[in-house]
């Protein structure tokens, strides 16, 4: 568990530099409604929450308070492999774009 939630802050960390880079090219578009808010209201902070969040997560797996149950490690699991898919995502978009 505690792999996939470093995993899954690894993941937003990066996929908030490269989600920045691409939205600031006009190269791609926020899927995510809370995000896009953010990033329309200020770019900066939408970096800023992706890196609170995954240091929060990290913070959380580092101290031992993500609680380990089947039902979260389910939702961890579908959580990586959709962020990962994201990960695919952006490195098709940085091909084509180079």
């Amino acid at each position: 568990m505690k792999r996939i939630c470093y995993f899954l802050a690894l993941l937003n960390f990066v996929d908030g530099i490269l989600t920045y880079i691409g939205l600031k090219l006009n190269l791609i578009e926020e899927a995510n409604v809370v995000m896009r808010i953010i990033y329309e209201a200020e770019p900066i902070c939408f970096l800023v929450v992706k890196a609170l969040l995954s240091i929060l997560l990290f913070t959380l797996c580092f101290y031992h308070k993500i609680p380990s149950n089947k039902v979260l490690k389910t939702i961890s699991c579908v959580g990586a492999s959709l962020y990962t898919f994201v990960m695919f995502i952006h490195i098709y978009w940085i091909i084509n774009f180079i």
